[in-house]
């Protein structure tokens, strides 16, 4: 394969590239040159000193302009701008020393005095290196501080001592004198290694990605001057040295490097990250104790001359360092094993304090925020930082405030957990979110001094609560409805019962008949609400018969133009269908009703409301698309509207129970919830569609009612109107419910038994058991209920007829049509013509209407 020739460049090429930038390859190609001029050697001897030392001359300028760049760079945290305007300050004195030097070297003859004086303001170098280098790490402790002295002082001392033994002693006891102005070159290569051992201690301690590469460009470079000073010390104090000394080569490379730190650092953004020190950065922890060893070879080149017995004392002694040594090498390795551990587990216990679904907060006495856990943004939208120094009463909701401060109150007082509270907060777009918090006061805790509130948001669980409790209600409201309901039923079958034996009892023409009238629609009127109030209560006896859906729009069509407003066009396409349907009639109507109404609160100034019926056969393919459809004929019940439509997040929750959009005391979340539920007891699908600004479009899928059927309407006209000379029981414990039934059918000719309960009813069938043809009984009565009296009747006496009456009832098997088959039912409040009717086809066995009663047939989609 034939690679490109990028391909064959190194990759620290084109890393560096583009991290030390031109300023680094600048300095880089100046110490080339240099390099090259120094080893062709093809200057005269007599300008070699002057070009030397005029390379050097504008160095030190260079470096502290690159220094000084990087501290006015806005980019880097401020330990890192602190340390390059110390490093600007040295490289300053470097560049002035090192001009000092050259003007000493060419015009002042090499004086001893302004050699020392360069000396002396190289050692200030060193100092202010050093201390700009130890700037870069984190701020250290009074103790931390006085440890890292003690370990440069013997790096220090050892290094002084090794240069002077070595190096300097000799030279000074052949020229048999000590002249002071040795002294700084005496001190300088030491001095020098103490600035490689600050930025050890530096990468040791941790800093920036930056600093710390930038740094170790740095030490390179320093060690490289090391090497310099080391080889120039001894020529200084021969007084040999001369401008363009190879040595030379060293000092321009390790500067050139110094150069290239400084300018990694400035094309090097900004980052707070701290570089844990490596295994290598750490070995050089022992770097003092190595030079305390190495502090002992000058003595035992010495001991050549001692006695025995000192050298004994000798050796002792330095048996006693080592092992001294090896005790803090051994409690160095503990020490970074326990640090290793402890930063574990601070990462630990930080991850998951911020990973945590829980937040932490840890406020002071006055409930200032001290510290907030990272899930703070998860939870409410503020970044942690954000709420650092602020108090927390700023996002507590103003009713609440009283609630956080007699918690930290409590909290305080008692030093324990607190109860859980609950409190809203402001998240960062406005919205009050429930939370639930317990306060621990570890004020006495040196390492949190401050009261932990440990809070977690509560809005579901708060918003289920509110929604069980309203579930309650209303189901405390329904069992009201449902008792008033079934008293109102009684009331209102004794009304009607009269009113139609006072309307038969008058002539033709009294002007009384029209009163009679009136009283009867009262009647109907009380029905409905009766109707309304059982629907609501959920105990509304089921009457499934075949209906055209189109003929139940057409019949309320009135009740809807009157509830939509004006500026609203009503559009109904609602044809008479061939096909039927088995459901509830009042329930269709409610169904209609309620999307109507939702579909006219959508479009509260203009808009059209579309009501359409029509019929459609569900293929495989169609049902396997649309989930809940079966193959199947269905009719199909339409309501749209152009108003607001909804979102795909509104759409999700449409048919959750209380779930609503509108506004507080403008609905109660049933509507659509209701739809639904009768929608799937009639076997059927419902479907939306709807998108915000475009409107939306409820569509209804009821399955085909089949040919055969049971339940059917009882036969009206002159069947309903016959009458007969049976005997009929009937049992209801309301008396005037019995009285007025009696008084019907005693006029239709029957022979009529009452009885106020079950138990009398049943005494009665025993005593008078074959002269009665029919059981006529309501369901909710004392002592005995309906349902057992019809269980004893049907197993004692199996040839009797019953007919079940009822305005309502808490027994499931009514409710849901499991009563015997041959058992019909008739709703209070009836009329004289449903009354009779039910009776008459009862006892001539004709189909009659039953509660529940699916008809054979019937898909069951």
């Amino acid at each position: 394969m034939i690679r490109s020739r990028r391909a064959h460049r190194p990759r620290w090429l084109d890393a560096s590239a583009s991290r030390w930038g031109w300023q680094g390859w600048a300095a880089i190609g100046f110490a080339a040159i240099h390099a090259a001029w120094l080893l062709a050697d093809a200057t005269p001897a007599s300008s070699r000193e002057a070009i030397g030392n005029a390379f050097f001359a504008p160095v030190g300028f260079a470096m502290a302009a690159m220094a000084w760049a990087n501290a006015r760079n806005a980019e880097l945290h401020g330990r890192a701008r602190r340390g390059w305007r110390w490093l600007t300050a040295a490289f300053l004195i470097l560049g002035t020393t090192t001009n000092l030097w050259a003007i000493n070297d060419l015009f002042l003859g090499h004086l001893r005095v302004t050699q020392a004086m360069v000396d002396l303001g190289s050692l200030a170098y060193i100092a202010v290196l050093t201390i700009g280098l130890l700037n870069f790490g984190p701020r250290q402790r009074t103790r931390a501080w006085m440890r890292v002295s003690l370990e440069f002082a013997m790096v220090g001392i050892a290094a002084t001592t090794l240069v002077w033994h070595f190096m300097l002693r000799p030279r000074v006891l052949a020229a048999a004198q000590l002249d002071w102005t040795i002294l700084p070159s005496l001190l300088s290569p030491a001095g020098e290694l103490i600035t490689v051992l600050a930025i050890v201690l530096v990468l040791m301690r941790g800093t920036d990605r930056g600093s710390a590469a930038a740094l170790r460009i740095i030490g390179l470079g320093q060690l490289l001057n090391v090497i310099g000073d080391s080889v120039y010390t001894p020529l200084a104090v021969a007084g040999t040295y001369r401008g363009g000394h190879p040595v030379d080569l060293l000092w321009m490379i390790g500067d050139a490097m110094m150069f290239v730190g400084a300018a990694y650092q400035y094309h090097h953004r900004g980052d707070e990250a701290t570089v844990r020190p490596t295994a290598e950065e750490r070995r050089f922890a022992r770097l003092p104790y190595l030079f305390v060893l190495c502090g002992f070879v000058p003595i035992l080149s010495a001991s050549s001359h001692w006695s025995t017995s000192d050298r004994l004392v000798l050796y002792a002694t330095i048996a006693l360092t080592l092992t001294i040594i090896a005790r803090q090498v051994i409690a160095l390795r503990e020490n970074a094993l326990l640090d290793e551990e402890r930063r574990l587990q601070e990462a630990r216990f930080r991850s998951l304090i911020q990973h945590s679904s829980d937040t932490v907060t840890i406020v002071d006495e006055n409930g200032t925020v001290r510290y907030q856990s990272a899930s703070c943004e998860r939870l409410l939208g503020y970044p942690p930082q954000h709420l650092v120094g602020e108090s927390l009463l700023g996002i507590v909701h103003p009713v609440d405030a009283t609630v956080i401060t007699t918690m930290l109150a409590e909290a305080e007082r008692t030093g324990e957990h607190t109860r859980p509270v609950r409190w809203r907060a402001c998240n960062q777009t406005g919205e009050w979110v429930q939370l639930e918090t317990i306060a621990t006061n570890l004020l006495h805790d040196p390492a949190i001094r401050g009261v932990v509130l440990t809070s977690r948001d509560v809005s579901e669980r708060v918003a289920l609560e509110s929604q069980l409790l309203q579930a309650q209600k209303m189901e405390a409201v329904g069992r009201l409805a449902g008792g008033i309901a079934h008293d109102f039923n009684n009331l209102l079958t004794a009304i009607r019962m009269t009113a139609a034996l006072v309307a038969e009892e008058l002539p033709a023409g009294s002007p009384l008949v029209g009163e009679v009238r009136e009283i009867e629609r009262s009647v109907d009127r009380g029905s409905s609400l009766t109707r309304q109030l059982l629907a609501f209560s959920k105990k509304e006896l089921i009457q499934p018969t075949l209906i055209d859906i189109a003929e139940v729009v057409a019949g309320i069509e009135p009740m809807i133009r009157r509830l939509i407003a004006k500026d609203v066009t009503l559009d109904i396409r609602a044809t008479l269908q061939p096909w039927r349907v088995l459901a509830d009639r009042g329930q269709l109507e409610q169904i209609v009703m309620n999307l109507a109404l939702n579909a006219r609160d959508a479009m509260p100034e203009h808009g059209t409301l579309s009501i359409a019926v029509g019929v459609t056969t569900v293929d495989v393919a169609t049902a396997r698309m649309n989930p809940g459809l079966l193959p199947a004929d269905y009719v199909t019940l339409t309501v749209s509207d152009t108003g607001s439509g909804m979102t795909a997040e509104v759409q999700a929750h449409l048919f959750e129970p209380f779930f609503t959009t509108k506004a507080v005391g403008k609905g109660t979340g049933l509507g659509l919830s209701t739809v639904y539920a009768i929608v799937q007891q009639c076997g059927g699908v419902i479907s939306v569609r709807s998108a915000p600004d475009e409107g939306s479009s409820f569509t209804i899928y009821l399955p085909r009612a089949g040919s055969e059927r049971r339940g059917a309407q009882p036969a009206k006209g002159n069947v309903g109107a016959a009458g007969g000379r049976e005997t009929i029981l009937v049992v209801d414990d309301e008396e005037p419910v019995r009285s007025a039934v009696r008084r019907i059918l005693h006029k239709y000719g029957y022979d009529v038994l009452v009885a106020a309960d079950g138990a009398d009813a049943l005494e009665i069938l025993r005593r008078e058991q074959r002269r009665i043809a029919v059981l006529l009984t309501d369901m909710v009565m004392p002592v005995m209920s309906g349902r057992e009296l019809v269980e004893h009747a049907a197993r004692g006496f199996p040839d009797l007829r019953i007919v079940v009456m009822s305005g309502h009832t808490e027994d499931p098997t009514l409710r849901q049509g499991q009563l015997a088959t041959e058992h019909a039912f008739i709703a209070k409040p009836f009329t004289v013509t449903d009354l009779s009717a039910t009776i008459r086809q009862v006892i001539d066995g004709s189909p009659v209407a039953r509660p529940g009663a699916i008809p054979a047939g019937a898909p069951t989609a």
